[in-house]
């Protein structure tokens, strides 16, 4: 299905790069996005965009009943080798010993299965009933991967779900149920995804040429970043 997505966008597909994976808990995802600064608007409530109280927020946000909740929904990211040298100076900040621990944990995984590749893909183990849902953030988490491979990335983090989360239902041929606009559900973090993937459907509703799909994509994405220019 990748390599579907990479043919059909006009996409570089490097077969060196592994697409690698790594099975977490999802306590484990939630910590490691929680120090990422992920613009999840829940992370944000709780201060994960503050580095200087990153520690005491993150012991905040996982006793709290929200966080209990969170831990029933899958989760998924993808972790830079940059990204690892960043979030690896953070956990110092940690002053709960406990947690402290726990995520020293974490990282070695992590480190240790990201080796010298690129970017490491973290996610969740699967219940049985989930195995689909599963298979498909994956492949979402892959998308991720393959754009910035090729250096189709909105500014936007916005946007820039969006149209993985468009590529990834025009791999399963699932990709006109945002022509229309989709209905929202519970999840505001869903909702936004859905919201933008409509955008780039409207956008490429009518489009059949690969080199014209990315041509579009690549102007759109000019447009969005030069408004989130005027506005820094």
């Amino acid at each position: 299905m990748l390599k579907k997505v990479a043919k059909e966008f006009n996409l570089n597909f490097n077969t060196r790069n592994n697409f690698k994976f790594l099975v977490l808990t999802n306590r484990e995802i939630i910590i490691r996005n929680f120090l990422a600064g992920a613009p999840n608007l829940l992370y944000i409530k709780y201060g994960n965009q503050e580095k200087r109280r990153i520690g005491i927020n993150l012991t905040n946000y996982l006793q709290s009943e929200e966080y209990k909740r969170d831990t029933h929904r899958p989760h998924a990211s993808v972790i830079s080798q940059s990204n690892l040298k960043l979030e690896l100076k953070l956990i110092s900040k940690i002053e709960n010993e406990k947690i402290k621990k726990e995520t020293e944990i974490l990282y070695n995984k992590i480190r240790k299965k990201i080796g010298q590749t690129k970017r490491l893909t973290l996610i969740w183990k699967p219940k049985k009933e989930e195995k689909n849902k599963w298979k498909e953030v994956l492949l979402h988490e892959f998308i991720h991967e393959l754009m910035k491979e090729n250096k189709i990335r909105p500014k936007s983090w916005k946007w820039n779900e969006g149209l993985v989360t468009y590529a990834t239902h025009f791999a399963l041929n699932k990709h006109k149920e945002f022509e229309d606009f989709p209905p929202l559900g519970k999840s505001k973090m869903w909702n936004i995804y859905a919201v933008y993937a409509h955008k780039w459907a409207k956008l490429l509703k009518n489009v059949k040429n690969p080199q014209e799909r990315k041509q579009m994509i690549i102007n759109k994405i000019e447009e969005v970043d030069k408004r989130c220019k005027k506005r820094t």
